[in-house]
C-alpha cells in the first residue's frame, strides 16, 4: 500500500508540474501578444507624433520632407522584453563632412619642407571628421505606453459621419441653429431674472397699481345717448339698454 500512495503522489506532482508549465507558457504568450499589439498600434501612427511622445526635442528636427518612419522591436535579456525603437528614412542623405573630412580650422604650415626622404610621411589625421552612427536601437520609456483611453473618452465625442457631403453640411447648419437657439434662450432667461431681481420691477409694479387711482375717469358723466350712437356700433344695430346694473369705479369701491 505505501508504494501505491507514493506512486500516486508522484503522478500528482508530475501532473501539477505539467499544468504549471502550460499555464506559464500561456501567460508568456499572452504578454508577448500584448506587446506585439502595442507595437502594431504605434506603427500605424504618424512618425512625427510618435517621436514627439518619445523624445520631444528630437521631434522638433523632423518634418514631412524628411521622409522618416519609426520601427519598433522587442529585445532585452529578460522577460517580459523591452521595447526598442529606431528612426529610419527612405530619402537620400548626403553627408557633406564625409566628402571633406579635413580640419580646415587649423592654420596651414608657414613653410614647406623641401627635404626629401625615402620614408613616406604619414599625414596627421587628428581632428578630422569621423562619422559616428548615433541612430541605434533605443529603449522606449514606460510613460509612452500609458493607455490614453480615458483622455480620449473625456475629450472626444462620437459624431455620426454621413457619406454625403451635402448631408454633412446640412447637419452642421442644423446643429449651429440649435446652438444659437439655446444661447438666445439662456440670454432671454438671464435677462428676465435680472429684471425680477432689480428695482425696475418694483417701479413697474407700483406704476401699474397706482395709475387707476391717479387718473380716475368718471364713467357716469358719459350720456347714454353718446354710448348708443351708431358710430360706436360696428354691426349697425341700435344700442339697447339692458336691465343689468353697470359697474363703475364709484360703485365698486363705494365712493
Amino acid at each position: 500500500m505505501p508504494w501505491k500512495e507514493e506512486s500516486e503522489l508522484i503522478e500528482r506532482d508530475k501532473a501539477a508540474r505539467i499544468i504549471q508549465k502550460a499555464w506559464k507558457c500561456f501567460l508568456n504568450v499572452a504578454v508577448f501578444q500584448h506587446y506585439k499589439r502595442l507595437i502594431d498600434i504605434r506603427r500605424q501612427g504618424e512618425p512625427h507624433q510618435i517621436v514627439k511622445y518619445i523624445d520631444p526635442k528630437e521631434a522638433e528636427l523632423l518634418d514631412a520632407a524628411a521622409g522618416v518612419h519609426v520601427r519598433f522591436r522587442l529585445g532585452g535579456v529578460k522577460f517580459p522584453p523591452d521595447i526598442y525603437y529606431k528612426i529610419f528614412t527612405h530619402r537620400h542623405i548626403e553627408d557633406l563632412c564625409a566628402n571633406s573630412p579635413r580640419d580646415y580650422t587649423k592654420l596651414p604650415a608657414k613653410y614647406t619642407s623641401h627635404i626629401k626622404s625615402d620614408d613616406l610621411q604619414e599625414e596627421d589625421h587628428s581632428g578630422w571628421y569621423r562619422r559616428v552612427e548615433n541612430n541605434g536601437w533605443r529603449p522606449v520609456s514606460d510613460t509612452f505606453w500609458v493607455s490614453t483611453e480615458n483622455v480620449e473618452v473625456g475629450e472626444e465625442k462620437e459624431i455620426e459621419f454621413h457619406f454625403s457631403k451635402l448631408k454633412r453640411r446640412q447637419d452642421m447648419e442644423k446643429k449651429r441653429k440649435i446652438r444659437k437657439i439655446e444661447w438666445m434662450r439662456k440670454m432671454y432667461i438671464a435677462n428676465w431674472k435680472e429684471i425680477a431681481t432689480s428695482n425696475s420691477s418694483d417701479n413697474f409694479k407700483s406704476y401699474t397699481l397706482e395709475q387707476p387711482w391717479t387718473n380716475r375717469y368718471d364713467y357716469a358723466d358719459i350720456s347714454e345717448e353718446k354710448m348708443g350712437t351708431p358710430e360706436d356700433n360696428l354691426d349697425g344695430n341700435i344700442y339697447k339698454k339692458t336691465n343689468s346694473t353697470r359697474l363703475t369705479p364709484d360703485s365698486t369701491y363705494g365712493i
